[in-house]
């Protein structure tokens, strides 16, 4: 079963109606001929929901695009899991259906048709069995029956089959029919996914009697091979024929209605709200992905009418309504795959073709020869799968709005959140000179979700609207999707759009997006009593100046792998034991703002005695005093990194093989590790000298992820230790990474509790020093880099001076300051 939560960018904003406790249930999809593959306009589309007791029956005609959409409300009857059907009918000879068992409550459904139909009112159907484990599955009945017993009464004699399924996803063990088919022959095909039935007469009359009394043709018991890859599989119906006794005399009549039976393949999975589309691989996925991956598709004219009518009757409503008055504006679909398209970015501002966004992103044209001057609106929309929490979350998204010329522009942009029972929240932004997105400008429009109305935007929309559901009010730990759309004026003329060049001219308007992103709202820095900070920096719009130095140790030597071990310097000022760890990393070349499939089995610590530096060798560490297996960490999302090896990448002295390539967009992640106390680090007591001055001792911290690696597997997105700008006055000198270390002789310091993981001190090693680690000057530290992390303890540094609120055991009038700054200040 399709299950599907629509994200959707709107230069419209949609706003609904009353409250009501009651459940929603919506399809949307196309009426299409399965032959030709093409969408058909002016069906007659049946919509019908079975709750066991109860039914209920909806038609409309598919719009000039194929469209349609139903909604249903019921008080009592919840319609998750209650059996659906769609039918479409063209009048002119081309009829067909699709079944279904509802997964969510808000699914995507297209209807196939085709013209071998001879009598409409006689119906097939199968079971829609959601196939939760592999296996056996429990039997699937087959049944025929008649929507309409007007005239002479029918009896069937006999029928012949033709069924198809996905081999892939499930196997046919039989086929069995039901009582009083006595010449009855099925034939399997697993390899080819067919089923081939020929049944002669039955041995008594059976009459063909409504759907409450529908004749039972045969069972089918079906294998599931593939489950863990949530999917829907399908029964198809190819042909048929039906030996009907009518008036006393045989007629042969066609296939049924019904052509179609959809099965769920596997649970659904718990939904992951947080995700980063910026590159062309990301946009292009989502493009032709299907659940439970995420998926951008056009928006259809039926989707648009719900669309605008939320937006004219909105409950609550702040700033300018985006229709004020509302604008004589024409809906035209964005089609896939010329319409709706993913451009690689470029150069911006090639001859004649201004703007040509530098970023990768999502183009959206719409438009044609046939349109005439006037205002036009399109919209696309991203599905999630289901329906996630997004109610601590940052939303973003960046806009290029076009200025065509005398061709046109676009007017406004908007976006939508929708909730899984039709409640929307959404924002609008003017497009132009002197308005929050001006043309021609790569603009990122920032949500906060905590908040609501316009506040909860940057820059400031220009108005803001929600609606409720007929169940309640918009609720947005239920977010099903978002709706993304733009409105533009056109002038007749031929207008460029990218890529340059190609093609190189068309009729209509564009607009560019790029860079989505949904993460949560959090700060990179979390603590407790601290023995020694040193976390990430943070820079404007929240991204973390830095880059992940590989820091990947073996599981085991014999494995033979390449590693590396960074590690960083810190002084120790008080005796507090260390109790507890936090670092901060990215997965190399991992962009989404949630943990890889494949993370780390665990982290190695260590912390290392100092050598001090010399004129020509930086300080570093040398003998290991303590170590620790760390298989508990957990993690929080962080934020996004802005690489500083962009600024060094292009000069000559670079040094690759140790610096790495700069990465874009990486996600930065906290890890956290608390202690078991036999596992506490204690420092060696310090020097006090004559004066009383303590002078504090010198320690190396380091920390590697490792990966028990099955043979030959490799790690995609090794992990980085996080860098951040070298602070002379936290410790005496720049990060270093070992890459050598001595195994000595027994008795070794068993690392990793493998038979070869043992070392007694570092060997060799390198600085981080950009752009070049070998131009080592003591005292010169332009280019130096520390490592972000933080030592924490149970213990507070000053027992029983709780007014001393900048832990320097003392309360005076920098503790009164502290204080005075947040006086009558609340906590959000």
């Amino acid at each position: 079963m399709k299950k599907q939560t629509v994200l959707f960018f709107c230069v419209l904003l949609m706003v609904g109606s009353t409250a009501l406790a009651a459940y929603t249930y919506k399809v949307d999809g196309y009426v299409y001929n399965r032959f030709s593959m093409s969408k058909v306009s002016g069906a007659t589309v049946t919509f019908k929901v079975n709750y066991g007791t109860t039914t209920t029956t909806q038609s409309k005609t598919s719009k000039s695009d194929g469209s349609y959409a139903f909604t249903v409300t019921s008080v009592s009857n919840d319609p998750n899991g209650a059996a659906m059907s769609l039918t479409a009918d063209t009048g002119s000879g081309e009829k067909g259906g699709i079944a279904w068992k509802a997964e969510s409550y808000s699914e995507r459904k297209d209807c196939p048709v085709d013209s071998f139909f001879m009598d409409p009112t006689l119906r097939f159907k199968s079971g829609t069995t959601k196939f939760s484990a592999p296996g056996v599955q429990p039997v699937d009945t087959a049944f025929l029956y008649r929507d309409d017993l007007a005239g002479p009464a029918w009896i069937l004699l006999g029928y012949q089959m033709q069924l198809a399924f996905d081999p892939t996803k499930v196997q046919c063990n039989s086929v069995i029919s039901a009582p009083g088919f006595p010449s009855f022959s099925p034939t399997i095909d697993n390899g080819a996914g067919t089923i081939t039935i020929n049944s002669g007469p039955a041995d008594t009359p059976i009459g063909i009697g409504e759907e409450d009394f529908a004749v039972p043709l045969f069972d089918i018991e079906w294998d599931a091979t593939d489950v863990e890859t949530n999917a829907v599989t399908s029964l198809l119906v190819e042909s048929s024929e039906f030996t009907i006794e009518e008036d006393g005399g045989p007629i042969l009549v066609g296939p049924a209605v019904y052509n179609q039976s959809d099965h769920l393949l596997g649970e659904p999975d718990a939904p992951q709200p947080y995700f980063l589309i910026s590159d062309f691989n990301d946009w292009d996925e989502g493009l032709i992905m299907e659940w439970p991956a995420e998926t951008v598709s056009p928006v259809s004219e039926a989707q648009w009418e719900g669309h605008v009518d939320l937006w004219m009757t909105p409950d609550e409503i702040e700033g300018i309504p985006y229709f004020d008055p509302y604008p004589d504006t024409v809906f035209i679909p964005a089609e896939f795959p010329d319409g709706l398209y993913v451009y690689g970015g470029g150069p911006d501002g090639e001859p004649g073709n201004d703007p040509d966004p530098e970023d990768a992103g999502l183009v959206m044209k719409w438009g044609d020869t046939s349109v005439a001057d006037g205002n036009y609106a399109s919209a696309w929309h991203y599905d999630y799968g289901l329906d996630p929490d997004l109610s601590n979350c940052i939303i973003k998204i960046t806009v290029t709005a076009p200025q065509f010329g005398a061709g046109g522009q676009i007017n406004q942009v908007s976006f939508d959140i929708i909730d899984v029972n039709g409640g929307r929240t959404g924002w609008w932004w003017a497009v132009g000179t002197g308005n929050p997105i001006p043309w021609n400008t790569p603009i990122t429009v920032t949500i906060d979700t905590t908040k609501t109305g316009i506040a909860a935007t940057s820059p400031a929309a220009t108005g803001w609207a929600t609606v409720a559901s007929a169940i309640g009010p918009f609720d947005i730990k239920k977010a099903q999707s978002f709706d993304v759309d733009e409105n533009g004026s056109f002038v007749f003329g031929s207008i460029l759009a990218p890529p340059p060049g190609s093609p190189p001219q068309f009729v209509g308007a564009w607009n560019y997006w790029h860079n989505l992103s949904v993460t949560p709202k959090t700060t990179a820095y979390k603590g407790s009593y601290v023995k020694y900070s040193q976390p990430p920096i943070v820079v404007e719009d929240d991204m973390i100046y830095g880059w992940d130095v590989n820091s990947v140790f073996p599981h085991d030597f014999d494995q033979g792998m390449t590693w590396t071990w960074a590690a960083d310097d810190w002084r120790c000022y008080d005796e507090r034991p260390i109790t507890d760890v936090h670092w901060w990393g990215s997965f190399i070349g991992w962009t989404q703002p949630h943990l890889p499939p494949q993370v780390p089995d665990y982290f190695i610590m260590a912390i290392w005695k100092d050598v001090v530096a010399d004129a020509a060798t930086p300080s570093h560490p040398k003998e290991l005093l303590w170590h620790h297996k760390c298989d508990k960490w957990v993690w929080n999302y962080a934020g996004y990194d802005l690489d500083p090896r962009f600024e060094f990448y292009e000069m000559q002295e670079y040094d690759l093989d140790r610096l790495g390539l700069p990465q874009e967009n990486e996600s930065c992640f906290q890890f956290n590790q608390l202690l078991s106390e036999d596992d506490w680090f204690y420092q060696e007591p310090m020097d006090v000298q004559e004066d009383g001055t303590v002078i504090p001792n010198v320690y190396w911290f380091s920390i590697a992820a490792v990966y028990e690696l099955e043979q030959g597997e490799v790690i995609e997105y090794p992990w980085g230790w996080k860098t951040k700008p070298f602070d002379e006055t936290k410790a005496p000198d720049a990060a270093v990474v070992i890459t050598q270390l001595d195994q000595g002789t027994p008795p070794w310091e068993t690392l990793t509790g493998t038979t070869t993981g043992h070392i007694t001190e570092v060997v060799n090693y390198f600085p981080l020093i950009l752009p070049d680690p070998s131009v080592y000057q003591p005292g010169v530290y332009d280019g130096w880099w520390d490592l972000a992390f933080e030592l924490t303890t149970n213990e507070p540094k000053c027992p029983g001076l709780k007014a001393d609120l900048n832990d320097d055991c003392i309360v005076n009038l920098p503790d009164f300051a502290i204080m005075a700054d947040d006086w009558l200040k609340t906590s959000p």
